[in-house]
């Protein structure tokens, strides 16, 4: 009897460990998408400062150390093309200094006039890259942010054609 109590005993503290062991995997190690309210959200005045709306623009919110705005240069190089064809402004937001962003995006052949340095938090971003399209009236029309499928480059393309 007492064999078989020390058995269950041991058999519960294996399994006990087990699921503590599986809860702090889950928690703490497994990777976790989280789920980020679209910043700033549509509607709102988007305020940049130093800079006064007088045209539909989009917005790129870009960071020069940010690996996936580097590997976005081909698809932001379409977007200047577009923009121009369309009679939409460009507006570059870096958290660097103006003349260092200014030669990070001339490094990507990317050719945009008006290049900000801005910190993210002070306009609601909160990830990099970030796309906003805005009215002539500076409102927050739509935002993307990352990696852009070829569906949402679509997407960005589209609404500079007021679509």
């Amino acid at each position: 009897m007492a064999k078989m109590l020390e058995a269950i005993a041991n058999v519960s503290m294996i399994a006990a460990a087990a699921l503590v062991g599986a809860t702090l995997v889950r928690d703490h190690l497994a990777p976790r998408r989280l789920s980020l309210p679209e910043t700033p959200p549509p509607g709102t005045k988007l305020r940049l400062p130093g800079h006064e709306w007088s045209t539909r623009s989009i917005v790129l919110v870009l960071e020069s150390r940010c690996r996936i705005c580097t590997e976005s240069a081909p698809f932001y190089r379409r977007l200047v093309k577009a923009a121009e064809e369309q009679g939409v402004q460009l507006v570059a937001a870096l958290p660097q200094a103006s003349a260092d962003a200014r030669g990070y995006l001339r490094g990507l052949d990317i050719a945009i006039d008006d290049v900000l340095q801005i910190a993210p938090a002070v306009i609601g971003v909160q990830g990099m890259p970030t796309l906003i399209a805005v009215d002539r009236h500076g409102l927050v029309k739509q935002v993307w942010r990352g990696r852009l499928a070829p569906a949402e480059e679509a997407a960005v393309l589209a609404s500079l054609r007021g679509d």
